[in-house]
């Protein structure tokens, strides 16, 4: 899995995007936490997504 958050600016069409580090998790029974949180802040003007 992996997580993603963007700032977009529909009036210019300028965006920036930030992505988590890729998390596997097993196939099982066994409840998993996973952060899925950028290590950065996607920056810019515009709308958070």
């Amino acid at each position: 899995m992996k997580g993603a958050w963007a700032k977009i600016d529909f009036a210019t069409g300028v965006y920036d995007v930030q992505f988590s580090n890729t998390v596997n998790l097993p196939i099982d029974g066994i409840v998993t936490n996973a952060i899925l949180t950028p290590a950065l802040a996607p920056v810019g003007a515009g709308t958070d997504v």
